[in-house]
């Protein structure tokens, strides 16, 4: 005797997943539930029949998971309206210059840029650019006032030899009279080409990176 639970059991979790795929899997496996249903009343003794109660149930079950996979579809469209609104929300970033807090920066041209904040004044604040591998290729001595600061590098090494276009990043170590290490940030700063959709979320393309919205900690329209 054939057995309509397998069906019924392989549905369990055709309501999650993709909500199309889900509800091509369940009218597949409807269809195959009902040819293994008329195969198996055919074949059932009259003297023994089969209890019909156990037929509701599973038709019952796929009633159950259909719903799901309804409600499923409902939430995907909601999801692409969401994601759809919140690009239109940010489609006003391009164009304008953004920071965000990160050390990396992007060495075009031979030029590339920071910004950097102290706490509080230094004794000594030293600047640090390392390459991809991590390798630092150049220092300098910056600024000891507490506050925002910028710091604009020419892509050369200190004894002037040219580095390749690339990812680059700064680091900042300032420190007071006694040695101790005094609190600093490093930002990028720059012009944001386009928004973009990543897995729902509005994304800017700032300077050669992916940038979250909810990262950028400034905007300003360019002057």
């Amino acid at each position: 005797m054939l057995d309509i639970n397998t069906i019924t059991s392989q549905l369990s979790g055709a309501g999650n997943g993709n909500a199309a795929a889900s509800e091509k899997k369940l009218a597949d496996d409807f269809d195959t539930f009902l040819k293994m249903l008329v195969t198996q009343l055919q074949s059932q003794d009259p003297l023994d029949p089969t209890d019909s109660s156990e037929f509701t149930n599973q038709l019952v079950q796929f009633t159950s998971i259909e719903q799901s996979i309804q409600q499923n579809k409902n939430l995907e469209t909601l999801a692409n309206i969401s994601a759809f609104n919140s690009l239109q929300n940010t489609v006003g970033f391009i164009g304008k210059m953004v920071t965000v807090e990160q050390n990396a920066a992007l060495l075009k041209d031979g030029a590339a840029k920071w910004q950097y904040n102290l706490g509080t004044n230094s004794n000594e604040t030293r600047i640090t650019v390392v390459n991809d591998k991590g390798q630092e290729v150049y220092s300098t001595l910056g600024n000891n006032s507490a506050g925002q600061h910028e710091f604009n590098w020419n892509g050369q090494t200190a004894a002037g030899t040219p580095l390749p276009d690339g990812v680059y990043s700064m680091r900042v170590a300032a420190t007071d009279p006694n040695g101790n290490t005094i609190t600093s940030q490093v930002f990028m700063e720059e012009l944001v080409d386009s928004v973009d959709l990543n897995d729902g979320q509005s994304v800017l393309s700032v300077g050669g990176f992916d940038i979250p919205v909810d990262n950028v900690s400034r905007v300003r329209a360019v002057s």
